[in-house]
C-alpha cells in the first residue's frame, strides 16, 4: 500500500518466504524511487531501488525496473 505521505507497506506471501516490508517512496525525473526501511525478511536496510514509470492511473501503475525486461503491473486492491 502506497500512502500519499510518501510511505509504503507491502505484505509478501510466497513459497520461499513470507513477511512485511515498510519504507518510503518518491517520484523524481520519471523514476519511482523506493527505500526499504524496515522488514522481517532478513533484508539489509536501508535498501533503495528505482524503476522507470511507464504509466500510472487510479487503478494501477506500470514500472520498468533498471535491470528488468518485462514491465511490472501493480493493481490497486480494493478493501
Amino acid at each position: 500500500m502506497m500512502s500519499s505521505d510518501g510511505h509504503w507497506t507491502e505484505q509478501v506471501t510466497g513459497k520461499i518466504r513470507t513477511g512485511r516490508l515498510d519504507g518510503a517512496w518518491q517520484v523524481r525525473d520519471g523514476l519511482l524511487i523506493t527505500t526499504i526501511t524496515n522488514n522481517d525478511l532478513d533484508m539489509q536496510v536501508p535498501s533503495t531501488h528505482s524503476s522507470r514509470i511507464i504509466r500510472i492511473d487510479s487503478h494501477e501503475y506500470v514500472l520498468q525496473s533498471e535491470n528488468g525486461n518485462t514491465p511490472a503491473v501493480f493493481k490497486k486492491v480494493e478493501p
